[in-house]
Order: structure tokens, then sequence, then C-alpha cells
């Protein structure tokens, strides 16, 4: 027999509720969750619109080359970041997708990069250090090593 997991802790900050939608989820006698089946009138399934293509990376300027996981982070749908290798010169590409037809090109020597998803702030991984880059006030935030 299995031991219930333990209570959660209280939150940090207050929490606000969140809305419920109206009805619970409807519960197998084993405790999963039902499926919708698609044509029950029941169970109907609401179409959830398709994501619009805000832009083409090829048509700012990215090799498609570097369009992969390795080379590619997106940490939220703030921004994009795309290490890519230039005339043997590396560098990162950092697209705002408020304004995806400016993106901005930085020289680093760099492994990774990714973006913070609220702020214009930068990490950057090279070997086992890390470094955090303010990018509106061009200021290092801080450096470590791992």
């Amino acid at each position: 027999m299995l031991a219930p997991p333990p209570p959660l802790p209280p939150p940090q900050t207050p929490c606000q509720p969140q809305p419920s939608g109206g009805r619970r989820a409807r519960t197998h006698a084993a405790g999963h969750a039902a499926t919708p089946r698609p044509g029950s009138d029941r169970h109907s399934l609401r179409r959830r619109p398709s994501p619009s293509q805000l832009v083409q990376l090829a048509n700012v300027g990215i090799n498609p080359n570097f369009i992969t996981f390795a080379s590619l982070t997106m940490e939220s749908e703030k921004y994009i970041c795309v290490r890519e290798e230039v005339n043997g010169q590396v560098q990162v590409v950092i697209i705002d997708m408020a304004n995806p037809t400016e993106p901005q090109r930085r020289p680093i020597t760099a492994e990774s990069a990714i973006m913070n998803p609220v702020s214009k702030v930068i990490a950057l991984k090279a070997n086992n250090y890390l470094q955090i880059f303010n990018m509106e006030m061009k200021s290092k935030v801080c450096a470590l090593r791992a």
C-alpha cells in the first residue's frame, strides 16, 4: 500500500484564484480523467485556434542550418536566440518578437545563449562558466563558475 504524498508547503506569496471553468473533470472508477470522444455531443471538443506564424527565421537572415534545437532557444513568446556562425565568427542573434524584422546580432564565444522571458537579460554559457548580461544597461550582472 502506498503512503499518501506529503502536504504541499504554504505559498511564499499570495496566490490569485484560478478560474475553474465551471465544471470539474469527470473521472473513472480508477481515478483517471475521462477522455472526451470526438463527435460525441456530451463530450464535444473545442477547436483551438491555430497559432499564427509571426516570422520566418530565414527571412530575417538566419541561416537555415542553425535553426536546430542545438543552436536555437525560445524561452517564451517574447524572444528567440540563435547561435550561428557567419564567416568563421560565432554570434548570437536575438529576435524580439514585438519587432521580429529587426534582429540584434552580437559576437560571442559562448556555446549557448538564452534570454530572460521578462526583461532584456541574456545568459551565456561557455564550458563551465555562466555569464549574465543586462542588455538595456549594457552591463554584466554576474559571472559564475560551476
